[in-house]
């Protein structure tokens, strides 16, 4: 949205429409969700939002853990920020493709949950994906800038046609290159990551047939609702089957903290995990002697159980 009103109002409507009218339509977008919270929760926004929020940068920064140590890409993000508005203060051709960036960069700002809490806050850098980018976009549109200058300094001097004509031409290419040459030493293919969509047991922590209980919902457990409990949220797309007849259900907690704004779904049945949740979101066992406590409780209270292992306990009510 924001870009496309950058379109419209591309040196043609004085500058006030041109900065401030990408912003009012991306605000305006982003309402929606605030009259959608007032119809159905009777508030513009719920408790967690308003937490999540809280761990917006722009809040961030007003806490001395933040800036303790000072991330450094955080740093040169910022420092970007400011030379490239500094830069295109005199010069006019630059400036749409800096408003552009500022805007990004005002938008990673307020973007909510971007800080993770903890005594050393950590950035998300994922949410500022879009910012990264467009920064690339500048940087390169920088180097073939420079690339032309250089050309036209050479210009009479030894070797000048080629410097004038392939410089430019491999500037951009040549920084496309560097970066990803950069970024390849940060990539590498781990096979096994595929397996979690699946199921989070690298190992399984059952030898029978089905080696998971999520293995055992796949196969056998079909149009159920199911509340999972444990030491850690399990998501809730391990509890469908492969027809997708089967759904997940937290009684009390959603919307947003607000049960009572809609219908909540009645669990079928129980899941019980003991687990840690490691790098990469990959489960292993944690407390057996906790999952046969479970099963044995949830036995006295007349559930039929389905399926144990030494991590999960699974039942029907």
């Amino acid at each position: 949205m924001a870009l496309l009103g950058l379109w419209f109002t591309r040196g043609r409507h004085g500058r006030f429409r041109g900065w401030f009218l990408p912003g009012g339509l991306a605000v305006l977008a982003g309402s929606l969700w605030l009259v959608r919270n007032l119809i159905l929760m009777g508030r513009p926004a719920s408790p967690i939002g308003w937490e999540l929020q809280q761990r917006a940068l722009v809040f961030a920064m007003a806490s001395d853990a933040f800036w303790r140590p000072l991330s450094p890409i955080f740093l040169l993000l910022t420092g970007s920020v400011l030379g490239f508005a500094l830069w295109a203060w005199r010069r006019p051709p630059w400036r749409e493709d800096v408003r552009i960036y500022l805007w990004l960069y005002a938008v990673f700002l307020v973007t909510p949950a971007v800080v993770q809490p903890g005594p050393r806050p950590t950035i998300q850098w994922r949410f500022a994906l879009t910012l990264f980018a467009w920064l690339g976009v500048l940087l390169a549109r920088g180097g073939v800038a420079l690339a032309l200058a250089l050309a036209r300094w050479w210009r009479g001097k030894p070797g000048a046609t080629l410097v004038r004509g392939w410089l430019p031409a491999l500037a951009l290419p040549g920084l496309f290159l560097g970066l990803d040459g950069y970024l390849a030493g940060m990539w590498h293919f781990e096979p096994r990551a595929a397996y979690i969509v699946e199921d989070p047991f690298l190992e399984p922590p059952s030898r029978g047939r089905y080696g998971s209980v999520f293995a055992y919902i796949d196969e056998q457990v079909h149009g159920a609702i199911i509340e999972p409990q444990g030491t850690v949220p399990i998501p809730f797309y391990y509890l469908y089957d492969p027809q997708l007849s089967n759904q997940g259900a937290r009684p009390g907690h959603f919307p947003a903290g607000l049960p009572q704004a809609v219908p909540q779904p009645q669990p079928t049945h129980m899941l019980y995990c003991s687990v840690h949740r490691m790098y990469r979101g990959y489960f292993v066992v944690h407390d057996p002697a906790a999952v046969r406590e479970k099963r044995a409780r949830w036995y006295r209270e007349g559930h039929r159980i389905l399926y144990f292992d030494p991590a999960c306990v699974l039942a029907a009510k």
